[in-house]
Parts: structure tokens; sequence; C-alpha cells
């Protein structure tokens, strides 16, 4: 019997490795991409506040202030709560792979919710 949970944790310990491996990889990926959305939508935005006014200008307003929240607050705290997870998760704290995974895909919906914004807000501006 000794053996099976031997091979059984050896096994959980490459799937956690593994996990914590793609979830490094997905977030330098969902970062790049969202600094890279951020940086061409403001500049964007800020171009298109110069120009609109009344009703539209103020949307477009609006738009330019929440993608500096973002920038400065959302997403350096979904990449701070998705680290803390990545570390938490590394260091055996869950229950079993599944709770391991689970709690990775909850930290990275934070860059999830942020990337959907972001394609609304491209949406919105491109429009204009």
């Amino acid at each position: 019997m000794s053996d099976f949970f031997d091979k059984a944790a050896e096994r959980d310990e490459a799937l956690v490795k593994g996990l914590y491996q793609a979830a490094r990889t997905t977030r330098m990926e969902l970062r790049e991409w969202i600094e890279m959305e951020l940086k061409a939508v403001l500049i964007e935005a800020q171009i298109q506040e110069e120009l609109l006014e009344g009703e539209i200008g103020d949307r477009v307003h609006a738009t330019v202030e929440r993608l500096r929240i973002i920038t400065q607050r959302d997403l350096p705290e979904a990449i701070t709560n998705y680290d803390d997870a990545m570390t938490d998760v590394l260091q055996g704290g869950f229950g079993n792979v599944h709770d391991a995974y689970d709690q990775l895909q909850k930290e990275c919906s934070g860059l999830e919710r942020i990337i959907r914004e972001l394609l609304d807000i491209r949406t919105f501006i491109g429009e204009l």
C-alpha cells in the first residue's frame, strides 16, 4: 500500500509543478498583452478625448480615467493575487491537486476580467 500512496504523491507533485509553470507562462502572456493593449487604447482614447465633446466626450473621458485605474490599481492587484496563489500552490497550500487547479483558475480570473473590459473599451474607442 505504501508504494501506492508514494506514487500518488509523486503524480500530484508533478501535476502541481506543471500547473505552476503553466500559470507562470499564462500570467506572463496575459500581462504582456494587457500592458500593450492598455497603452494602445489609452493613446487612442486620449486622442478622441481631445476631439469629442458632449455626452460622447464625457464617456471617452470616463474611459480614459478607467484605463488609468486599471493601470495603477486593478492590474497590479490582479498580478499580485495571481502570484500569491502560485506561490501558495507551489508551497503546498492546497488540499488536493484539484484544489490547486481551482485556486490558480480563481486568481487568473482577475486578469481575464481586465481582458474582457479592455476588449469592450477597444470596441467603444474603435467605433468612434
